[in-house]
């Protein structure tokens, strides 16, 4: 081969290598975008550049899950990369649950979860909403069946439960979604579970050695839950769960302050922050936040913070029934009467004896006079 057909083999051959890493660059660059947490986000990032995907954001916006659903279906096959696909599949995840159909969410959130492929953060959020979507307050008796049937019926969920206790068997799901990555709500709810342990199966004895591991994994899940809403507190949709949140944390902070575990002015800010942030939001004021915030009061002060206890109950009334949700008003009704709600009960009998606006709510509801016969601490 003389020398010149050798140089422009050899020339060629660079060219077509310069061309193909180009190429691969490119591509590979395109596969995968700088995401971060705040500015871009993949569902940032998938408003941006997939327009079925911003067509199923503005139809669930509106409630119109049907049309999500089909919407986030035509834009999966356009995903870009595996964090795209991961966050696409969430979607219709959710779409599914807000549907209704929470056999097709669970399976489709599973499958996300054990995906180690997938994005860290969709794979948390996952198996958390696996577990929230049965503590969400407006999930129906009817629903809860479903989900729980379809929860724990394989590996490892199904190693979650035993002997029936299902509260021990969701902190251990939300244990789960934490091992991925500790996300607010999961948090909350394994510090709920910790603290609330405290107050009722162990009798407040924070000063024991079961009681000091309680409140040393309540106030662990706080921080990290707090941890998380720094990280997320730029990102518009993962601060979506800021007011449950934060009501959440104030449920744990009470329980440790009920017991003198805890400064009871930390979930007092947590419930007034909570509060603020669902009327912010737009939610209707007689949402549970309220009656979680006066069960607190009564609980830990009684008749002394009877003044507060009257404002923060104010919204429950016949008058303002309109605003009133209906898993509160089910709740409230049958509470009188379900021993699965023996807690709420008790709750709602010392709100009663102090606030006699509130006990008229109550009364409207089905309750009688003679119900609220339980002593309020002065």
């Amino acid at each position: 081969m003389n020398k010149k057909r050798y140089f422009v083999l050899v020339l060629m051959t660079l060219i077509l290598i310069s061309v193909v890493g180009l190429t691969l660059f490119y591509y590979i660059k395109k596969q995968r975008p700088a995401y971060n947490s705040t500015t871009m986000t993949p569902t940032s990032v998938l408003r941006q550049t997939n327009q079925d995907f911003s067509t199923g954001d503005s139809f669930s916006k509106q409630g119109d899950y049907k049309q999500a659903l089909l919407s986030y279906q035509r834009a999966l096959p356009q995903a870009e990369d595996l964090v795209q696909e991961g966050q696409i599949k969430y979607k219709i995840a959710s779409m599914y649950e807000f549907d209704g159909r929470y056999t097709e969410a669970i399976k489709l959130f599973k499958e996300i979860a054990i995906n180690t492929k997938y994005d860290t953060f969709v794979r948390a959020y996952s198996v958390q909403e696996i577990g929230y979507m049965y503590k969400k307050p407006a999930t129906t008796k009817e629903a809860r069946s479903l989900i729980l049937a379809e929860t724990f019926n394989s590996a490892p969920y199904d190693s979650f439960l035993t002997g029936g206790d299902y509260d021990l068997a969701y902190r251990k799901l939300f244990e789960y979604a934490s091992s991925i990555y500790p996300l607010v709500i999961s948090e909350s709810f394994i510090a709920g579970w910790y603290a609330h342990d405290l107050r009722f199966n162990l009798k407040g004895a924070s000063t024991t050695s079961a009681g000091g591991e309680n409140i040393f994994a309540t106030l662990e899940s706080l921080k990290k839950a707090n941890d998380d809403i720094t990280r997320t507190k730029d990102d518009p949709v993962a601060s979506g769960y800021f007011p449950t949140a934060y009501v959440y944390l104030g449920i744990a902070q009470g329980d440790l302050a009920i017991v003198g575990a805890l400064d009871p002015e930390l979930a007092e800010a947590s419930f007034r922050k909570g509060i603020n942030l669902i009327a912010t939001a737009g939610f209707n004021s007689g949402n549970l936040a309220p009656y979680n915030y006066a069960s607190f009061l009564v609980n830990k002060y009684g008749a002394k913070r009877s003044n507060d206890i009257r404002d923060t109950l104010s919204v429950f009334s016949t008058a303002n029934s309109k605003k009133i949700y209906p898993h509160v008003v089910n709740l409230f009704r049958d509470a009188r009467t379900d021993k699965s709600l023996a807690e709420d009960y008790t709750n709602l009998k010392l709100l009663g004896g102090i606030d006699s606006n509130f006990k008229k709510y109550l009364i409207s509801l089905g309750w009688n006079e003679s119900d609220f016969t339980i002593k309020v601490a002065k």
